[in-house]
């Protein structure tokens, strides 16, 4: 049997999350993982050609896990060419014709599950799309489900596995260090805010009252230390530095994704926000995580 991530469209922070989940759950099951590449992500604001090219290398997952199939295109493999199931990715589930092609491939590839009895599906009967896991879309939102279920219910089981520990040590392989050059006590400062690009509220709606408050915790608990606030939103820099002020404070406004992610992971602390992208940076982090209440739950090691 096979865990495979399911196909998502969503912010990289949920999608990372995802991806995270299926390969520790996959463990956990005593499952092979097989991983499905992105496909499509929202916040491409720059519309990139290589955005989601330069997303996977970023998160370095696929250079270390097998692959799900795909259609490949004529000049990538003749018809006679058999492609290796590393090199292939999952096709358009809105494309019924390569969809069909797809099942005639799966007869020659491991599949998701689940895996059909012979009175289901025998061998030389195709399994009809709807009743296929790796096919429908409503059965991998299901399988999301059941994977944040295990992945949350045992989630101080998670983090030790083999599995997490990779993810954070491949994560980590094609990054700078130090990521901050100073020598600083660096925290980053994680604050959602709706914007021209992403209008909803759920997550976005965190009074500027908690960072505060939770900033002057930190200066009061390090007051030793040299510390250095960064804070990464969207919005006017303006509108923060009139909350915020300038002292021991530096801007990380509208910046790209890559820098805003790795900042947080890397800090030495990190003051989260109620999104799944400060949940995947938290995860990734060996520091110190400042956690609010929201729909996915804290570590017993974070301070809530």
């Amino acid at each position: 049997m096979i865990v495979s991530n399911p196909i998502r469209s969503d912010g990289f922070g949920a999608q990372f999350q995802t991806i995270i989940y299926s390969i520790v759950v996959a463990e956990l099951e005593n499952k092979s993982f097989v991983y499905s590449p992105f496909h499509s992500m929202e916040h491409n604001y720059d519309n990139d050609p290589k955005f989601l090219e330069k997303m996977e290398s970023f998160i370095n997952i696929m250079q270390h896990y097998p692959k799900l199939p795909h259609e490949e295109s004529e000049q990538e493999a003749p018809e006679t060419q058999a492609t290796p199931i590393e090199q292939r990715d999952i096709p358009d589930q809105q494309n019924p014709e390569k969809m069909e092609s797809f099942i005639n491939i799966m007869q020659h590839y491991p599949k998701l599950p689940h895996e059909e009895s012979e009175q289901e599906a025998p061998e030389t009967q195709a399994t009809p799309i709807e009743q296929r896991d790796i096919l429908d879309q409503q059965n991998l939102i299901y399988c999301y489900g059941h994977i944040a279920s295990i992945f949350e219910s045992r989630l101080e089981e998670c983090l030790k596995t083999n599995s997490f520990q990779k993810i954070k040590q491949i994560f980590r392989q094609n990054k700078k260090f130090p990521f901050f050059q100073n020598n600083k006590t660096n925290i980053a400062v994680h604050i959602r805010r709706p914007n021209i690009h992403d209008n909803r509220k759920d997550g976005a709606d965190t009074l500027d009252e908690y960072y505060l408050k939770t900033i002057e915790i930190i200066q009061q608990k390090y007051i030793e230390n040299d510390l250095l606030f960064h804070i990464y939103s969207q919005g006017i820099e303006e509108d923060f530095v009139s909350i915020y002020g300038n002292k021991d404070i530096e801007y990380h406004i509208n910046e790209n994704i890559f820098d805003t992610f790795s900042g947080l992971v890397f800090a030495d602390i990190l003051i989260m926000s109620r999104s799944s992208f400060s949940y995947a940076a938290a995860l990734l982090s060996d520091g110190e995580i400042y956690y609010q209440h929201f729909w996915h739950p804290a570590a017993k090691h974070w301070i809530i």
